[in-house]
């Protein structure tokens, strides 16, 4: 009952992404412990143990969201050993998690930079890809890599999005969204498909999106913000949420009102201007 390395597949509805991700925590698992530690004998103080060196500056480094992460895939992984009677206790479930929330790395950022960006980009299917996070809040390259031609219905002004993010809750990862004027002129810039079940954007799985992004920013004149597309998402649903109902936009975007208020929404500072708009808005 040794640990295991990840070099195996998994089974299960986990996504690509996903996958890869938890075969990392298992990689992390192993080189912490050791191939052949005896699942039985890892302790609580065991697992505080690795969550300060995922954490430590002179070993992995990671930042306090990457490390929650893992502890909750190791908390998995251990409760899969509880139900098949390896072991009988869990020894990650009383580590407690460091905090997933960054303040400083949230940042909005503005139609008018985005569009500043869009100005020295060429390649159409990189104008869409960035238009699509800002302007719609796709899951970038996820959500973006799913899109297929017949999802879009111009007559309509509706498209479906498929997010393997989601695939395992009730709406198997499928959702609608507006398609909103913004983006309209970047489907205009494709040619009509021949095919309405080709991906619209092909080339997306053949580059290092955050790579070039970074350097479209910079060719822009702009400073690279944080979390590039995360925060592209962010300011979608930040601006959509002053127009539209909550309910409605969490729809759209394929997330919950809770999340959305703890993970995505930020103030820009206008909000918070006028103390008598406050007022008589309470």
């Amino acid at each position: 009952m040794a640990l295991k390395s990840a070099d195996g597949s998994f089974k299960g509805e986990w996504s690509k992404s996903t996958t890869t991700k938890r075969k990392q925590s298992v990689k992390d698992l192993v080189q912490y412990f050791g191939g052949n530690k005896d699942i039985r004998d890892v302790s609580v103080q065991d697992g505080q143990k690795w969550k300060n060196w995922l954490l430590g500056e002179k070993s992995r480094n990671l930042s306090p969201a990457s490390t929650s992460k893992k502890i909750k895939d190791a908390r998995q992984f251990f409760e899969h050993a509880i139900d098949l009677d390896l072991i009988e206790r869990n020894p990650f479930t009383k580590v407690k998690l460091p905090p997933q929330d960054n303040p400083d790395r949230m940042r909005y950022v503005s139609a008018s930079e985005v569009n500043a960006v869009l100005d020295v980009v060429t390649d159409r299917e990189f104008r869409l890809t960035i238009a699509l996070a800002r302007f719609a809040g796709f899951r970038t390259p996820s959500e973006a890599q799913q899109l297929r031609w017949n999802d879009i219905d111009r007559g309509s002004k509706i498209m479906l999005v498929q997010s393997p993010k989601l695939r395992q809750n009730s709406t198997r990862g499928r959702r609608t969204c507006p398609i909103f004027p913004e983006l309209v002129p970047h489907f205009d810039a494709f040619p009509a498909p021949t095919n309405r079940q080709q991906l619209v954007l092909p080339g997306l799985r053949s580059q290092n999106l955050r790579t070039q992004f970074c350097r479209y920013v910079v060719e822009a004149g702009l400073t690279p913000w944080p979390k590039l597309f995360h925060n592209l998402r962010a300011s979608a649903l930040t601006d959509l949420v002053e127009i539209h109902s909550l309910p409605s936009v969490c729809k759209w975007l394929g997330t919950s009102p809770k999340i959305a208020m703890k993970h995505y929404f930020m103030l820009r500072g206008r909000e918070l201007s006028d103390p008598d708009d406050q007022e008589n808005n309470r």
